[in-house]
C-alpha cells in the first residue's frame, strides 16, 4: 500500500531555517491510501487550524488555494487530527505525492511543533510522481529539463480533463491518477 498526501499551507518553507516556529503551518490535508492496483481504500480531507497568527499567513499562499485564516478558525488543529493521519500512513510501504520533499518538510515542522517527531510512521520508500512526470514530459526550462506542474502533466496525460487544483484532496487524487497512468 502507498500513502499519498498533500498539504495546503500558510506559505512556503523557509529553506535552511530549522526553527519550526517560523515555518508555515498546514491549513488543509488531503491524504489517501491506495492498494497495489491503485484503488483508493482510505481518504482524509480536512481543513486545519494551523494555530499561527494571521500576520504569518503569506498573501501568495492564500491567493493560490483560497484558504484564509477565517476559513479555518473553527477547523480542528493538527494536534486533533494527528492520530488519524498517522493511522493512515501506518503499514504503508511508500509515501507518494507530487514534490514529496515539500510535503515531508511541512509535516516534519508540524511534528516538531507538537512534539510528535518520533510518533509518525514514515513509510520507508519515497514515490515522488513529479520526478516521473519530469522524465515523461521532458519540458525545457531555463536550465535544462524542468519539473512540470501537476496541472501540466495531468492535462498532458488526460487531454480535456481537469481537476480543482490547489485543493489538497483534489490534488492528491489527481496525483494518484497520474501515478497510475505513468506506471503503465
Amino acid at each position: 500500500m502507498k500513502f499519498f498526501c498533500d498539504f495546503e499551507t500558510t506559505g512556503l518553507v523557509k529553506e535552511g531555517n530549522t526553527d519550526f516556529l517560523v515555518q508555515p503551518g498546514i491549513c488543509q490535508i488531503g491524504a489517501v491510501v491506495v492498494d497495489d492496483k491503485w484503488k483508493i481504500i482510505k481518504r482524509l480531507n480536512t481543513l486545519v487550524n494551523p494555530e499561527i497568527s494571521e500576520q504569518r499567513w503569506e498573501a501568495g499562499a492564500i491567493k493560490v488555494h483560497g484558504i484564509s485564516p477565517d476559513k479555518v478558525q473553527d477547523a480542528p488543529t493538527f494536534f486533533a487530527i494527528f492520530q488519524e493521519l498517522a493511522a493512515m500512513a501506518q503499514g504503508c510501504d511508500a509515501w507518494g505525492g507530487y514534490n514529496t520533499k515539500f510535503d515531508k518538510d511541512i509535516l516534519w515542522f508540524q511534528l516538531l511543533r507538537y512534539g510528535f517527531e518520533r510518533s509518525f510512521p514514515w513509510p520507508r520508500l519515497d514515490y515522488d510522481v513529479m520526478k516521473f512526470a519530469k522524465e515523461r514530459m521532458a519540458m525545457e526550462g531555463k536550465r535544462g529539463t524542468k519539473n512540470p506542474k501537476l496541472v501540466e502533466i495531468y492535462e498532458f496525460l488526460f487531454p480535456g480533463k481537469s481537476f480543482d487544483a490547489h485543493d489538497a484532496l483534489e490534488d492528491i487524487i489527481a496525483t494518484v491518477e497520474v501515478a497510475k497512468e505513468l506506471s503503465k
